[in-house]
């Protein structure tokens, strides 16, 4: 791996990576839905530029609106989940994505998995079990329980809408980046109406502190906008399983620029399970055909 190609992923890493505690300051203003409605706006400009012309068409809006449905449940349940527990958790569920891979390449398309896939799946449920446990018996404030399972939603629809976006590019030859604008477009369009009940149950307009509302430019510009093309571009120059090095380099972004910008303590039980949960995703990506992965993004 050259320095330009590191460069490209870690650059990935660094905005999906703080993605979770930018969106934190930010709910300290906005609620969650119309911050989902902000950020993906301003993510469908950013990516609208480098879309290929040939692929803007009302026909591709039709045929992956099921998968932009199903990924906007990504993005809405985490900012739902954030309010209850630590962004560094949030981060670290994601890293049992590669386990998902294996157990569903097992069960249903019968692909057979070594006994280190399976170890690493099995790995990746007790990590989470452990960050899981650690939540519900700590005083942090908020539900932990809801937390947890939106936290869970989230990643669970993420995986689906990972393995619907690879079946339309297999079978419908599109983009990344097509896909990347078409899911954004989608989440703007399924946030708007709930982002605006909220609006008026709760006007933000007159209190909008400079902080939070930098937090959602960020979250939408860099975090989701930027953070989908460098991946994308990374993928094209890259190996597959370099690429899938920013499973690892995520939550060691979102651990530190938690613990800086909102005061997050680094306990040993998130130590432990997150070391165990990434060393899950090593032994699950292990002796697999070289394929890229989705970003494991918030």
């Amino acid at each position: 791996m050259n320095r330009k190609h590191f460069l490209l992923i870690t650059l990935a890493a660094l905005a999906g990576g703080s993605i979770p505690p930018f969106a934190k300051l930010a709910l300290e203003t906005f609620d969650p839905f119309t911050l989902v409605f902000f950020r993906f706006l301003a993510a469908s400009v950013v990516i609208y530029f480098f879309m290929p012309k040939h692929e803007l068409s009302w026909k591709h809006l039709l045929q992956l609106k099921w998968v932009g449905i199903i990924g906007a449940l990504n993005p809405i349940f985490i900012f739902l989940a954030l309010p209850h527990i630590q962004a560094n958790i949030v981060t670290l569920f994601y890293a049992i994505i590669p386990g998902m891979g294996v157990a569903y390449l097992w069960f249903q398309k019968r692909d057979k998995a070594t006994p280190q896939q399976l170890l690493g799946f099995v790995l990746g449920l007790i990590g989470v079990a452990i960050i899981s446990l650690h939540t519900v018996t700590s005083k942090d404030g908020g539900n932990p329980w809801l937390g947890i399972l939106f936290a869970s939603v989230a990643v669970v629809s993420f995986f689906i809408y990972g393995i619907m976006s690879k079946e339309h590019q297999r079978s419908e030859k599109v983009s990344g980046v097509a896909l990347a604008f078409y899911f954004s477009v989608i989440t703007t369009v399924v946030s708007f109406p709930i982002a605006v009940y909220q609006t008026v149950q709760q006007p933000w307009f007159g209190q909008i502190a400079l902080i939070p509302l930098l937090a959602m430019l960020y979250l939408g510009f860099i975090g989701t906008g930027a953070q989908y093309l460098f991946y994308q571009r990374s993928l094209k120059v890259m190996e597959a399983a370099q690429a899938n090095i920013f499973i690892y380099l995520q939550p060691i972004v979102t651990v530190i620029l938690a613990a800086f910008l909102v005061g997050e303590a680094i306990t040993w039980e998130i130590f432990i399970g997150g070391v165990i949960v990434l060393f899950g995703a090593r032994l699950a990506l292990s002796e697999r055909k070289q394929k890229p992965i989705a970003p494991a993004e918030p």
